[in-house]
């Protein structure tokens, strides 16, 4: 068997070891990020189905409007942090 070296498996190990605080914030940012990506699905579905029924392309309308307002959040939620901080 061949051995790896220390630089390849110590970030692992360190991984592992990582304090609980670490772990917990982790998981929170993860959970978080999941919610939000899966909420934005769920909102492109409703601009298809509901806002664009009917048009051609509907769609791509949907997508283009999701990014609208993901951007338009991203934008107003990151100058307030700038600005507070």
């Amino acid at each position: 068997m061949v051995e790896c070296p220390a630089e390849i498996t110590q970030p692992f190990i360190d991984l592992v070891r990582a304090p609980r605080a670490l772990w917990g914030v982790n998981l929170a940012y993860t959970i978080e990020g999941l919610s939000y990506f899966g909420i934005l699905t769920y909102l492109a579905i409703h601009f298809s189905d509901f806002i664009f029924k009917g048009v051609e392309h509907a769609d791509i309308w949907s997508h283009e409007m999701v990014m609208v307002s993901d951007c338009r959040h991203s934008y107003f939620d990151g100058s307030a942090r700038i600005r507070s901080g």
